[in-house]
């Protein structure tokens, strides 16, 4: 006798191949969009360090006027950061506008950026979710610039060694 159609247990063997494709490839996909935000603040962190330093050339000096020096909470970082804008618009017009209706001051997680002139290091302990562990500055002619990361948390306690945690981090020397 000839069959002209798919058995019940075919068909479900089917399926179960597909259900396993799919799960094989939803967390790869997840994975893919996770490195692309992750080079996406690589980038917007580069074209930063690009305003800061045309700044200093411009004004012999990194962005510090008016920055707070004694951080203790999120908003500290925020005011700091409407400073960074309202410094580094002076000379690179381009990159404090929205570009694509994103704001270049806030990564692809939708987090702030954050920044620190070398006046605000050494900075107090026990900061965990506000600040960057580091020693004293490298040289009194620095910052630093970073992310958060995909979690919303300061992770960057190795400084740039990224081995611990999933901030994009950026610390300046002259």
């Amino acid at each position: 006798m000839r069959r002209n159609a798919f058995t019940l247990v075919e068909l479900l063997v089917v399926l179960l191949v597909i259900a396993v494709l799919l799960g094989l490839l939803i967390p790869a996909v997840g994975l893919v969009r996770e490195r692309m935000r992750r080079a996406q603040a690589v980038t917007q962190i580069a074209k930063m360090e690009t305003a800061l330093k045309l700044f200093k050339d411009v004004n012999g000096f990194y962005p510090e006027s008016g920055m707070k020096s004694g951080i203790t909470n999120a908003n500290d970082f925020a005011d700091n950061l409407g400073r960074l804008r309202d410094a580094l618009i002076t000379v690179d017009r381009d990159l404090t506008q929205r570009t694509n209706g994103k704001d270049p001051f806030v990564d692809p997680w939708g987090q702030p950026l954050r920044y620190r002139p070398a006046k605000q290091y050494p900075f107090t302990a026990g900061l965990a979710n506000h600040a960057i562990n580091s020693d004293d500055p490298p040289s009194p002619d620095s910052y630093q610039l970073w992310s958060l990361g995909s979690n919303g948390r300061d992770d960057s306690l190795a400084g740039t060694d990224t081995r611990y945690g999933d901030d994009v981090v950026s610390w300046k020397l002259k």
